[in-house]
């Protein structure tokens, strides 16, 4: 049976290195992520209501990789690994809920490999710049960002225009059907699809804003240079500081956008 489970701010609810077998969906409050590195503490993340962390601990029995801190007073749902089990037959809803966060955490961990192994054959200095990026070190909340149409197309997927982006990572996908997608802003293809199920992921560091590949069809272009899709770069590529381009398949996609790096609220 799920428990809930109350923390006041400054709370420890996982602690890096502990073996646990429990996942932890958050009702209410918020938590911070973060990590050792060296005898100094390493920001990883925030989260919020509805998102899911602790979920390796129901798979593999290793040592929590990270530590969870309330950062206000927080409301979780424990889930541990044999209700899990049972809710894979019982209860659909929670399970499919926790397996797209398994399958996007996948998604960003293969995609984060293939940026260090090409860094790394820029010698050292690009591994440590590629290092660099796939770690936030920094807990503020320095940019958001907003999204506008360049095309008709473009301006009638977006709920508002501008759409504006408050939260990093940010997830765009092809509209579906399919239970384990899992997207922030969905945007309806028609075939020949232009946009994959899970497309691209949109990151802030160090106030710039930057695109992953989630392993689309076709790839982005991004101010003119691919991403992803066949022959395209795997890693991350930042916009300018003000922003820029970005094409949702190949060059003679519709779905055009300008991306515009705006000040924190």
């Amino acid at each position: 049976m799920t428990k809930l489970l109350e923390y006041k701010t400054g709370d420890i609810i996982l602690n890096e290195g502990d073996v646990g077998e429990c996942a932890y969906i958050i009702e209410k409050g918020k938590v911070e992520v973060s990590k050792n590195l060296n005898g100094r503490k390493i920001h990883l993340a925030f989260m919020e209501p509805r998102e899911i962390f602790g979920e390796m601990g129901m798979i593999e029995e290793k040592p929590r990789s990270a530590t969870v801190r309330a950062v206000e007073p927080t409301l979780v749902q424990e889930l541990h690994r044999n209700d899990f089990l049972k809710k894979l037959q019982t209860d659909p809803d929670v399970a499919v809920q926790i397996l797209k966060v398994l399958f996007e955490r996948l998604r960003h961990s293969h995609a984060t490999i293939l940026e260090l192994q090409g860094a790394e054959e820029g010698g050292e200095q690009g591994l440590d710049m590629a290092l660099l990026s796939v770690v936030e070190k920094s807990p503020r909340k320095s940019v958001m960002a907003s999204l506008e149409g360049l095309t008709p197309e473009a301006s009638r997927a977006l709920p508002e225009h501008p759409y504006i982006i408050q939260r990093f990572p940010f997830l765009i996908g092809r509209k579906s059907d399919d239970p384990l997608s899992y997207n922030h802003l969905t945007i309806p293809d028609e075939e020949p699809f232009q946009i994959s199920r899970h497309h691209v992921e949109l990151l802030e560091r160090n106030g710039r804003v930057g695109v992953l590949d989630r392993g689309s069809y076709l790839g982005s272009m991004v101010d003119g240079q691919q991403l992803g899709g066949p022959g395209g770069r795997r890693g991350l590529l930042y916009f300018n500081e003000n922003g820029g381009e970005l094409i949702l398949g190949n060059t003679r996609s519709p779905y055009k956008f300008s991306v515009k790096t705006l000040p924190a609220g």
